[in-house]
């Protein structure tokens, strides 16, 4: 039986003419109390929308109408749904609709509000993301209900006093947008549970924002912060993401209770205080990497719950032996430091080599009783480094009668490793604001075009399944940092991957590549990370050591003969020394 299709979700394509809203749709609202109009090309909404509730101009009560015509038994209009059009304005009929509950109007091309939206009282969540709006109108401030709103991806210079009106406000997203400072009023909004200002142009935070005490996540990465106020009532947090500033030390956060996360990667972090990581007792994944740090104190030890710690690209000559008894640590990253006092056979062995060797530093060696056993060293596959980290374990999953069941559709992490999926569940790609998808570990021999279809896509992981490609429309997946394809049947990197520029890592060791795109990688200006391991590849090109971008570059367990392992050990800026000394040289003229 052929699946009927949702007229409120047919896929738009850009350039497509605009489409009508018919009367059927119209009345099937007025049933459901929910419409639809989204990726239809609308350039503005037909007037029809807005009087949905209202009884039409020949009504009449008549106890024997048809279904259809008894308008008196319909539902107020509560969910209304326009995101992908061409929308420039909303009418101030919008204000027709007092019962409206969710308004979303993401991408689009709204440069200002009506002043009509202030009398949607019963608003609890308004999606502007992704539009052209330079500022906020105060009528959105005067929202009483109002409990999420989405801002990220528009033009905002300024934010307005009135802010501190939003008084039920427990979700407001800022990010990418022009920012260069957050009004005091922010304090004022005590029920705030999710802040998110990255990508703006912030240099410093409000003092007030350290009484948000019912503030779990705080996210102002990629700003201009050099420091930050102590926060000292932030008793709920739990993530906090500062990476990409300009931060010289560890923000002062204390109670930190409940702090699990804090992501202080690519900032110009010297030296780590005592007294500031003492107290975050409650840490499970501290995030250092590319800072400046030369020493670890051996209060680090004392972060017991502490599983992932990453100091990858430092200036760490060692490490304090305490670490040793930190048996806890699943993942320690230590690539790209000059480690002097641990030799870098053990490092390449992994975490759990790491911290058998500080144990041993610790207590005196005693004598052995079988010395004259030896080991027998056996060849094997080079092992790769441990790979991205999944921050929030978000479990909307379950198992349902011979099916999976997404509980839901607004989570950020998705994980759908080891389920023996030969195809991903269509539901998937209705979830919007996903974030980390992983997918690991299943049967799946390609991925569907709908991939694309998930914006805001930061992390793919895909490892240990049957892929041969990646489908072209992973392209729009614009927000990608990290891709996961070990253990797959690629014979090379997919091509698409070099059409987004935001990729960070691509980690694809164990499958079948057999060379190197360094035309393709050298459009990737912040690719860091390029595992290779364990391929077919025979020759490395002399010009992949012009990608001044990678900083852990892996090509072990390939068929090539130069660079020589010796090389290959000696780390990835050596690697990329001896290839940019082997470009051929123009002829003299």
């Amino acid at each position: 039986m052929q699946r009927r299709v949702n007229p409120g979700f047919v896929k738009q394509h850009p350039g497509a003419p605009e489409k009508g809203v018919s009367d059927a749709l119209l009345r099937q609202a007025n049933k459901s109390g929910q419409l639809n109009l989204s990726h239809r090309g609308l350039g503005q909404v037909p007037p029809g929308v807005w009087r949905v509730n209202q009884p039409p101009p020949t009504a009449s009560v008549s106890f024997e109408a048809r279904d259809e015509e008894r308008w008196w038994e319909g539902k107020e209009l509560v969910k209304l749904l326009l995101p992908g059009n061409r929308l420039r304005e909303l009418s101030e009929d919008i204000g027709l609709l007092p019962a409206l509950t969710v308004l979303d109007v993401h991408d689009n091309l709204l440069t200002a509000l009506p002043r009509a939206i202030g009398e949607l009282v019963c608003l609890t969540r308004l999606v502007l993301s992704h539009n052209q709006l330079a500022a906020l109108q105060e009528e959105v401030c005067a929202l009483p209900s109002l409990r999420c709103l989405r801002l990220d991806y528009n033009l905002l210079t300024v934010l307005p006093p009135a802010l501190e009106r939003l008084s039920a406000l427990e979700e407001l997203d800022l990010s990418h947008n022009r920012l260069a400072s957050l009004p005091h009023q922010l304090g004022q909004l005590d029920r705030l549970v999710l802040l998110r200002a990255s990508d703006n142009c912030l240099s410093s935070i409000p003092p007030s924002a350290g009484s948000l005490k019912n503030l779990k996540e705080l996210s102002l990465s990629k700003n201009k912060l050099a420091s930050l106020p102590p926060f000292l009532s932030l008793h709920s947090l739990a993530v906090v993401d500062l990476r990409y500033n300009v931060l010289k030390e560890v923000p002062h956060i204390q109670p930190a209770l409940e702090l699990k996360e804090l992501h202080l990667g690519y900032n110009r972090i010297e030296r780590l205080s005592e007294a500031r990581l003492k107290v975050l007792h409650a840490l499970v994944i501290l995030d250092l990497r590319d800072n400046k740090i030369a020493s670890v104190p051996e209060a680090i030890a004392e972060l017991t719950d502490l599983e992932r710690l990453d100091l990858t690209n430092n200036d760490l000559m060692g490490l304090p032996v305490a670490m040793g008894g930190m048996t806890q640590l699943k993942a320690l990253s230590l690539d790209g430091n000059a480690l002097r006092s641990i030799r870098r056979s053990i490092v390449q062995q992994g975490t759990v080599a790491v911290l058998k060797y500080l144990r041993s530093r610790a207590i005196p060696a005693e004598p052995e009783e079988h010395t004259h056993h030896t080991t027998k060293h056996t060849p094997k596959k080079h092992q790769p480094p441990p790979t991205h980290t999944h921050s929030r374990e978000t479990h909307v999953c379950s198992e349902g009668e011979g099916e999976l069941v997404l509980n839901s559709a607004s989570a950020q992490v998705l994980d759908l490793a080891k389920r023996n999926l030969s195809t991903l569940p269509p539901q998937v790609f209705d979830m919007s604001g996903l974030a980390e998808l992983m997918v690991g570990h299943n049967r799946l021999t390609s991925l569907p075009p709908a991939i694309g279809q998930l914006c805001s896509l930061t992390v793919l992981d895909v490892r240990n399944n049957q892929l041969q490609g990646l489908p072209l429309e992973l392209e729009c997946c614009s927000k990608l940092r990290e891709v996961v394809l070990s253990f797959n049947r690629l014979t090379a990197v997919p091509p698409v991957l070099y059409s987004i520029p935001s990729l960070e890592a691509i980690i694809a060791n164990d499958n079948q590549i057999g060379s190197i795109d360094v035309k393709g990688l050298a459009g990737l200006s912040v690719l860091a990370t390029l595992d290779l391991q364990n391929n077919s590849i025979t020759q490395v090109p002399p010009e992949l050591g012009t990608v001044s971008s990678l900083r852990h570059l892996c090509l072990m367990g390939n068929p090539f003969r130069i660079p020589r392992s010796a090389v290959l050990v000696r780390g990835t800026q050596a690697v990329l020394d001896y290839l940019k000394d082997r470009i051929p040289q123009p002829p003299p003229s």
